[in-house]
C-alpha cells in the first residue's frame, strides 16, 4: 500500500529547526545515550508492563528489532514513530499509534523528550506537527494524547 504522501510509510516533517524523521538503524548509539542519559527523568512517565505480562504484547529486545517493528507497523499503516531531531541532535521520540481508519478515525500520540530540551516548547511543536499530519493529511477525526495526570508539565 502506497501512503497517500508519496514515499516513505512515516513521513520526514521538519518546522524551523526541529525535524521528525523515521527512526534508522544508524541511531542506535544516539538514541541509547538519550535514553540512558535520562532513565531517571523518564523513568516516572514511562508506559510499564504490568508484572502479569501479556504474552501476546512483542517486546523488542534489540534496537534493530525495534526498528524493524515500527516500520512493519509504520507499513501496515498502524503507527508512526518519529525521532527528533533539534538543530541536528536527538532530543526525543514521538509515536501515533493504534491508527484507526474507518469510521473512527482516531490514534493516539505518546512521547518523550531530553531534560536538557524539555520546557522550550520542541515538543509541543512536534505534537502540533503530529496532530496537523493526523488532521490534514490522514483525514483522522480524533486524536489521543497519553500523558500521566501526575505529570505537571
Amino acid at each position: 500500500m502506497k501512503p497517500l504522501w508519496g514515499g516513505e510509510p512515516t513521513p520526514r516533517l521538519q518546522q524551523g529547526d526541529v525535524v521528525l524523521r523515521p527512526p534508522r538503524l544508524t541511531d542506535a548509539q544516539s538514541w541509547f545515550a538519550v535514553r540512558g542519559a535520562n532513565q531517571e527523568w523518564l523513568e516516572p512517565w514511562d508506559a510499564t508492563i504490568p508484572k502479569e505480562g501479556n504474552p501476546h504484547q512483542e517486546i523488542p529486545q534489540t534496537f534493530p528489532a525495534m526498528v524493524r517493528r515500527l516500520r512493519t507497523e509504520s507499513s501496515a499503516g498502524r503507527m508512526m514513530a518519529w525521532i527528533i531531531e533539534y538543530r541536528r541532535v536527538i532530543v526525543g521520540q514521538v509515536t501515533m499509534g493504534g491508527i484507526a481508519y474507518g469510521s473512527l478515525r482516531s490514534a493516539y500520540i505518546g512521547y518523550w523528550i531530553d531534560e536538557r530540551f524539555g520546557r522550550r516548547g520542541i515538543m509541543s511543536l512536534s505534537v502540533a506537527m503530529v496532530a496537523d499530519f493526523a488532521f490534514r493529511t490522514l483525514r483522522l477525526h480524533r486524536l489521543e494524547l497519553n500523558i500521566r495526570p501526575e505529570n505537571a508539565a
